[in-house]
């Protein structure tokens, strides 16, 4: 068979299966950004988005045989020039971890740049939590100058490198730990 059609009855495949839907399911294994913005709010600019964490199944298992599971959020502002990127005018990384109790049967949601934490009971209602995103500070206004275009793109991802040192190689060599979205771009100013 040819390998292009091949391919091409796969894909459809996967539509006809309900496996692939616009935003309404998340594949397993995937991470990704759905909608990302900043709004000026007394001269901070804060960041709202969406991410859809469809992790995989043996993430979803470890997390839920008591494995903490950490994700990093990364968003950069960045200058826009002619013809070349200029160097990032904010970065940030913001740390989240997800935690199952057994004894409590409850998720804790920890985020680690403030050290506030939620609790939920479910694991889809944990995961949906971790995934919105709301009144970040970024930036203030005034590191950004009024006259510049700016373009700001955020990412998230399964963090490897948090998981205990001795699951850590069995992590860094299975596909089923690395899970990163594409980056989400969009217009500033």
């Amino acid at each position: 068979m040819n390998p292009a059609l091949a391919r091409l009855l796969c894909c459809a495949a996967l539509l006809l299966s309900g496996a692939v839907s616009w935003g309404a399911n998340k594949l397993p294994g995937t991470v990704t950004v759905v909608s990302a913005q900043a709004a000026e709010t007394a001269g901070m600019l804060k960041l709202n988005a969406q991410v859809d964490l469809g992790l995989s199944k043996p993430v979803l298992s470890a997390l839920d045989n008591g494995l903490p599971i950490s994700f990093e959020l990364y968003v950069e502002i960045r200058q826009l020039r002619d013809w070349w990127w200029k160097e990032p005018v904010v970065s940030l990384t913001r740390r989240m971890r997800l935690e199952y109790h057994e004894l409590s049967r409850q998720y804790v949601i920890e985020d680690q740049n403030t050290g506030t934490q939620k609790v939920v009971s479910e694991q889809s209602a944990a995961l949906q939590e971790l995934g919105t995103v709301r009144d970040i500070p970024i930036a203030r206004t005034t590191k950004l100058d009024p006259d510049t275009h700016y373009r700001a793109r955020m990412r998230a991802e399964v963090s490897v490198d948090e998981i205990p040192l001795a699951l850590r190689a069995s992590g860094y060599l299975s596909d089923d730990w690395h899970m990163r979205s594409d980056w989400y771009t969009w217009s500033l100013r």
